[in-house]
């Protein structure tokens, strides 16, 4: 009796861990909400630093300090996430457009958002300012 009771849990072990071999999609959702968030968190970081300062931040830093003598604000990014960050001129620094890409990222491979008076969107995907769109 036990034999028979052993086989069907051999074969559900097996189905189990055949379900489990499309392993690299979470990893890609997990680089993509990654990718949000940090540009989420820029977001945040950038009101921050303007309610401070009155103008946006020219540059990032990885030092973990926003400075607004020096106009960095502090790098939001995580894991293998390169950000890239656009601002107005520096006398006016009314906008700012970022982008972020991660070399594990699939389909979509890069996100964007900007924000402020004279922004503008870095791919056609972002419709909007304020909000975190991906392409």
């Amino acid at each position: 009796m036990r034999g028979s009771a052993l086989g069907p849990s051999v074969i559900v072990a097996a189905l189990l861990i055949a379900g489990c071999d499309n392993s690299t999609e979470p990893i890609s959702d997990a680089v993509l909400q990654g990718m949000q968030a940090d540009l989420t968190s820029l977001l945040a970081a950038q009101d921050s630093f303007f309610l401070a300062a009155g103008f946006y931040a020219f540059a990032i830093t990885d030092t973990g300090v926003s400075d607004t003598a020096t106009r960095y604000v502090r790098s939001p990014t995580t894991g293998e996430n390169v950000l890239t960050l656009v601002t107005g001129p520096h006398s006016d620094p009314t906008f700012w457009v970022s982008t972020i890409s991660n070399p594990d990222a699939t389909s979509p491979a890069h996100c964007g958002i900007y924000d402020g008076v004279g922004g503008y969107a870095p791919n056609p995907a972002v419709t909007a300012a304020r909000t975190v769109a991906c392409w």
